[in-house]
């Protein structure tokens, strides 16, 4: 397929698969385009709060091949909440709301983890308290909401910042660019 514009003649179908394929990339399946990924429970870095880390491929012009890589964190508060021992993705305005209650208040978050496989993505789960104040264990695939937003993970309107550490490995080092 060959679409023509009046001044610059033909345009490839390429760049309309292109364009099409960055929009999915930005609504979800982070893990198509994003490697090295983990989820962090705070202990370590001792800020108390469950992210995901993860090397993600930047987009400078949808038109060009992916510009390298950079490392981003995201911190799921801003993205899921405990709803009643179920996880449950915050939509828009949930996550303009300040302050956000963390996942740590109501949720064991050093019993979250990242399971599942190349079919079912990566499922995260955790124990969390439901209203009668007893454990339940939650679960919820990270592909249906986080997303790649040109290099920074992403989930609705929050978008991570680079974070990385170290640059050979995600969590440990200075926040820099990957070719």
């Amino acid at each position: 397929m060959i679409c023509f514009s009046r001044s610059r003649g033909p345009l490839p179908a390429v760049v309309f698969l292109v364009l099409s394929v960055v929009r999915t990339v930005f609504a979800g399946e982070f893990t198509s385009t994003c490697a090295n990924y983990y989820l962090g429970n705070g202990v370590s870095d001792s800020t108390g709060e469950l992210f995901i880390e993860a090397w993600c491929h930047k987009w400078s012009d949808p038109a060009e091949p992916p510009a390298g890589g950079i490392c981003t964190r995201l911190t799921l508060a801003e993205c899921f909440k405990n709803d009643n021992g179920q996880l449950r993705a915050l939509n828009e305005a949930e996550q303009q709301q300040q302050p956000q209650e963390s996942l740590a208040a109501t949720c064991d978050i050093e019993s979250c983890a990242i399971r599942g496989d190349a079919w079912d993505g990566p499922i995260m789960t955790c124990y969390c308290l439901d209203l009668e104040n007893e454990w339940q264990l939650a679960s919820v695939n990270l592909n249906d909401h986080v997303g790649n937003y040109d290099g920074h993970l992403r989930c609705n309107a929050v978008t991570a910042p680079e974070t990385c550490l170290d640059p050979s490995s995600p969590g440990s080092g200075s926040s820099s660019e990957l070719r």
